[in-house]
């Protein structure tokens, strides 16, 4: 649930402007999604966050199902759209 140093500046050497997170929709994974708001504050970077449907918990569970991957689908498309 953690990027290293290394990673984030990884991103940040490669100009990323966006990172759209994807991490398990339990504790962990909100855990994670706040510390790289954090990291991502001052940085230029966007952080949004992939909200999976009620009872899916990650995005092995949410391409499982065909209706299940258009909506991640639909929303990864806003979430470019409206950066």
């Amino acid at each position: 649930w953690k990027i290293s140093d290394q990673q984030f500046k990884k991103i940040k050497r490669a100009k990323i402007k966006t990172i759209i997170c994807a991490l398990d929709n339990d504790e962990s994974g909100n855990k994670g999604y706040r510390y790289l708001k954090r990291l991502c504050l001052n940085s230029g970077i966007n952080i949004k966050r992939l909200r999976y449907p009620k009872g899916i918990k990650d995005c092995c569970d949410a391409l499982k199902d065909q209706k299940t991957k258009n909506k991640i689908i639909t929303q990864i498309k806003f979430l470019f759209t409206n950066d």
